[in-house]
């Protein structure tokens, strides 16, 4: 099977998902989906869907990235999620749980795990629009991001 969409990584994405090792059932059958992907620039998160540009985005993170965008890299994050409001759907996926991020966040850097929650909670009450959402992996959170732009095809656009 061929995903409907391609996939558009950001041209400066360092360590990529490249959407490989998706799988569907249908009706008993496990299908082994390829999805087309194609590096070019986006003025807004890591990844989006070819021709949504402007309506669709997700950024990843891994609980590093995270953990150093919240205490060093503010600013800029602030920045890319208020571009995020403007579209239909956006959301932060996290290569990481949750308790690994707060566990991670007091080893590497010694931030309270209260301040990092507080933050976190503060960047979601601010921008509403941004759905923030925690894998156990690479893969998994890959997962999701297809998944998201899957659903969002189908049943925002109903392109099937």
């Amino acid at each position: 099977m061929i995903a409907k969409f391609t996939v558009i990584i950001d041209s400066r994405e360092q360590r990529s998902w490249f959407f490989e090792g998706i799988t569907k059932e249908v009706k008993g059958v496990t299908h082994k989906i390829e999805v087309p992907t194609m590096v070019r620039g986006l003025k807004t998160g890591d990844y989006s869907i070819d021709g949504y540009e402007d309506k669709i985005c997700v950024e990843r993170k891994s609980v590093q990235d995270l953990i150093g965008t919240i205490t060093r890299g503010r600013d800029r994050f602030q920045n890319e999620l208020e571009r995020m409001q403007a579209m239909d759907f956006s959301a932060v996926i996290v290569e990481g749980t949750w308790e690994k991020t707060l566990k991670q966040c007091f080893s590497t850097t010694r931030m309270n795990p209260v301040s990092l929650d507080s933050s976190m909670t503060a960047f979601m009450m601010r921008f509403p629009r941004t759905h923030w959402m925690f894998r156990p992996g690479r893969f998994a959170a890959m997962k999701t991001a297809y998944k998201i732009f899957d659903i969002y095809l189908r049943r925002i656009v109903k392109y099937g």
